[in-house]
């Protein structure tokens, strides 16, 4: 029935941007599909009492942890094969459930609870946050540099990893006319040449 329900949704939205549906035209349709809306309540984005996490329920398995986590009465999970009557209200009615349990208890806690029974989640973190977050840095997603006129300041590291080709955030970002002599020296220009260059106003360097 999910997978069916997916089916017929995919195929809707081969023509309904072209046919002047809108982004809440499609929404709406969504929710229309029973059981694939189901997945709502155990994939996604929740409220808890003191902000946001985002868990990821995308295996049966997954599923039945998260509800024996939040005391969930769920036949669709707990009996695989069995289907709704009305998928639409069971799907309503388990989100619903859903939403109420996470806001008794702190991300802190539900991240813990969750965490100990395997279930895929993370708190949600503003931009803004982000800088403060254990976990960005524990995946090195950013990096501290030191500028010679600005001193220490934060940047978000290379965005992804290669097995064999490592990158990196080398260094920060250089003065106007640091590197002036070795680019144009690159090129095949000496010292004096530079100098000409420079007493021309042509290029700068640094001020010493």
């Amino acid at each position: 029935a999910v997978d069916s329900g997916r089916t017929e949704f995919a195929e809707y939205l081969k023509t309904a941007f072209a046919e002047g549906a809108t982004w809440a035209d499609v929404l709406e349709e969504r929710t229309r599909g029973g059981l694939l809306a189901l997945m709502r309540a155990y994939y996604g984005f929740h409220r808890t009492s003191d902000g946001t996490i985002a868990i990821g329920g995308g295996s049966l398995g997954i599923r039945q942890q998260i509800a024996k986590v939040l005391g969930l009465e769920d036949r669709w999970v707990t009996e695989p094969g069995w289907q709704p009557e009305d998928g639409r209200a069971h799907a309503t009615d388990v989100l619903a459930q859903v939403t109420s349990a996470l806001a008794t208890r702190t991300t802190a806690q539900w991240m813990a609870a969750f965490v100990e029974a395997g279930v895929p989640v993370a708190p949600v973190r503003m931009p803004e946050q982000l800088v403060d977050d254990e976990q960005a840095w524990a995946n090195d997603y950013f990096v501290r540099l030191e500028h010679e006129l600005l001193g220490g300041y934060t940047v978000s590291a290379p965005p992804v990893k290669f097995s064999e080709t490592q990158l990196a955030a080398r260094g920060p970002s250089p003065v106007l006319g640091k590197h002036t002599r070795e680019v144009l020296g690159e090129v095949g220009l000496d010292d004096a040449a530079v100098d000409v260059l420079i007493e021309a106003g042509a290029v700068r360097e640094p001020a010493s």
